[in-house]
């Protein structure tokens, strides 16, 4: 007999062995993103993480008690600077959209909420929901993202408010709807459209929420008006947040003349690290950068697919039984009990039989070349099973050793023309080796995978 030296590997057949290891494959993306998380979670506590200045040797000079009251003294300070920073911002994003405060653009929007069954509590309920949405930072910060101003802003140019008619108004004496008006003071057509669309978007999202949590219902656009003028109340906030600028910046001025130049620079000191603390905090965004987590993802995945590949070569030349038909030329019956789909489709081409099914298919190989009476070689691992089908068959069956293969016992036995060999997927080589000795004198021999 000619042994095939040879290794064919079919992609198709790689294909199939790489997705019977979804497991593996599943684990291994589980540690990548166990990886990306936790390095992402490391650089947001690390930037978390503020160096501050000492104030150590400064604060040296003072008692416990006289840094205790400088602390609060520092605290104080930073909140009214804090103020001013505040109201500052408020008049820098005025000014940053032209208002022009004679001629002051006043959108009204009136919006009718209907219910499908008239629910008084419910009806109220939905008002103040809106209300209290559109007054809230979810609103604002869409607004604030699109224009880059601050949110204190937005509050003053948006305002809310719902009424709810009483029964005696109403013609069929049913509370079944109420109405949202929303007020927006822009300066030009196209700030005021930009917010309505905003508007628009965020009450449609909010409907769809509101509907599930309290009560089915509709809302619509029912009116819209638009005036230009004078806006008194954005004029007042203006005057207002100079006043304070004014006022907070007096009480600070005073607040340091009652201090000596040691308390003033341990004061500054302070405030300056409480300063970069926010900042710091601020940027220390719990970040996953997607360049980095996809190296990552692909890096654990090619991995794993070296290492199985790796596997399912040498697998398939030292520990596959199934290659046995193609490298030795012996006819091999393949029971499919063990197969899952994946491992079944792959040997497709192959003759899969169920156990009793193989069982039928030896007795019939078997027959050709032998009578009942005539001994057959039983060798390899699990015999009961298949020795004593064979016996009731009428064959004699010579077992051969527990150790898979002993080419002394095997061979010492003379006058068997045929031989069963019982693999299984744990076989190794050498029982392809053995199992070809065998054919040098044996007319049949079947290979059985168990």
């Amino acid at each position: 007999m000619n042994v095939k030296n040879d290794f064919e590997i079919r992609l198709r057949d790689v294909v199939y062995y790489l997705l019977s290891c979804w497991k593996s494959l599943l684990l291994a993306i589980l540690l990548a993103l166990a990886c990306i998380f936790g390095y992402s979670y490391k650089n947001y506590k690390d930037a978390k993480v503020v160096a501050k200045e000492s104030t150590g040797e400064i604060g040296e000079a003072f008692s416990e008690e006289e840094l205790k009251e400088l602390n609060n003294i520092a605290e104080t300070i930073d909140f009214y600077k804090q103020g001013i920073s505040s109201q500052e911002k408020f008049i820098s994003d005025v000014y940053s959209r032209n208002y022009d405060f004679g001629s002051v653009y006043k959108y009204t929007y009136t919006y009718t909420v209907s219910l499908q069954e008239a629910n008084e509590a419910d009806l109220k309920l939905l008002l103040y929901s809106y209300s209290d949405s559109l007054k809230s930072n979810n609103l604002y910060d869409l607004v604030s993202e699109k224009w880059n101003v601050n949110n204190t802003f937005v509050s003053r140019i948006i305002d809310v408010s719902t009424y709810v008619p009483s029964v005696s108004e109403n013609e069929s004496n049913v509370i079944d709807s109420g109405l949202l008006k929303i007020w927006v003071f822009a300066a030009n057509q196209e700030d005021g459209q930009t917010i309505k669309g905003i508007c628009e978007s965020f009450i449609k999202e909010e409907s769809e929420n509101l509907s599930q949590s309290i009560a089915e219902h509709t809302i619509d656009l029912s009116d819209s008006n638009l005036s230009v003028g004078e806006s008194s109340d954005l004029w007042s906030d203006m005057v207002s947040a100079f006043k304070a600028i004014e006022s907070e910046e007096s009480t600070i001025e005073e607040m340091y003349e009652e201090l000596d130049d040691s308390q003033i620079e341990y004061i500054n000191k302070y405030i300056a690290e409480e300063e970069s603390e926010v900042n710091r905090v601020k940027e220390a965004k719990f970040n996953i950068s997607k360049k980095k987590a996809a190296i990552v993802l692909i890096g654990f995945v090619g991995l794993w697919a070296l290492y199985h590949l790796i596997s399912y070569v040498y697998g398939s030349k030292f520990k596959n039984p199934y290659l046995a038909q193609d490298k030795y030329g012996v006819e091999t019956l393949f029971t499919a009990e063990k197969l899952n789909k994946l491992k079944t489709s792959r040997f497709k081409n192959r003759h899969i039989y169920n156990l009793e099914e193989s069982k039928e298919m030896l007795d019939a190989k078997l027959s050709l070349s032998l009578n009942k009476g005539d001994s057959v070689l039983l060798a390899g691992e699990n015999k009961e099973e298949i020795a004593s089908y064979l016996k009731e068959k009428g064959y004699q069956v010579i077992e051969a050793n527990d150790v898979v293969y002993d080419a002394s016992s095997i061979n010492s036995l003379k006058g068997i023309k045929a031989a069963v060999i019982l693999l299984n997927k744990d076989s190794n080589n050498i029982a392809f080796e053995e199992a070809s000795k065998l054919l040098k004198d044996k007319e049949t021999i079947v290979l059985m995978n168990i």
